[in-house]
């Protein structure tokens, strides 16, 4: 979508365009005119603003985490990396337990280490707005040769594909994109 002012936004598209479609506009002697190319998420991550996104994962998704991880954020871009935040877990207990390789993993794409683990799965009731931490592991991979530039971010499991579960999981995640 091309960029527009506000009224013409609302007056000629019925639908609700994304925030990422609008173009920040700056006022000069003439009107009011785009700041360069930016649109509201390149200046959002030009700025350091952080951005919240949430993930469902189905029961289907989860018994297959192991095998296939399911991304949270895309790869940024050559030159930026990720900077998680934070992370808030909802479980909604089905009728029965994840009751083996339940322990959940939020990590970068192809890097071995996780960024934050977390044993939600294994939980007999369900579980609102559980917050999680980052791991001490994120200063280790600024220093090690693991690259987490251009990288996804995703969810997995640690050591297999849980098995005899059926619930589902919604996952917040709060993250600034980082120039490097």
């Amino acid at each position: 979508m091309a960029s527009q002012q506000l009224y013409q936004l609302y007056a000629s598209n019925p639908l609700t365009p994304t925030l990422a479609s609008v173009a920040p506009l700056q006022p000069n002697d003439a009107g009011a005119t785009e700041m360069g190319a930016a649109t509201y998420e390149e200046l959002c991550i030009a700025l350091g603003i952080p951005f919240t996104v949430k993930v469902s994962l189905t029961s289907a998704e989860i018994l297959n985490l192991f095998t296939t991880p399911k991304q949270i954020i895309a790869a940024p871009g050559a030159g930026f990396c990720i900077q998680p935040i934070c992370f808030f877990y909802e479980y909604n207990y089905g009728t029965t337990t994840y009751n083996t390789n339940q322990t959940l993993e939020l990590r970068y794409a192809g890097v071995a280490a996780n960024v934050n683990s977390n044993t939600i799965l294994s939980r007999i009731f369900s579980v609102k707005a559980r917050q999680g931490s980052l791991s001490t592991t994120l200063l280790t991979y600024i220093d090690s040769t693991q690259e987490i530039e251009n990288k996804a971010f995703e969810v997995t499991v640690q050591t297999g594909n849980p098995t005899d579960g059926d619930g589902t999981l919604n996952i917040h995640v709060t993250y600034c994109i980082i120039s490097l």
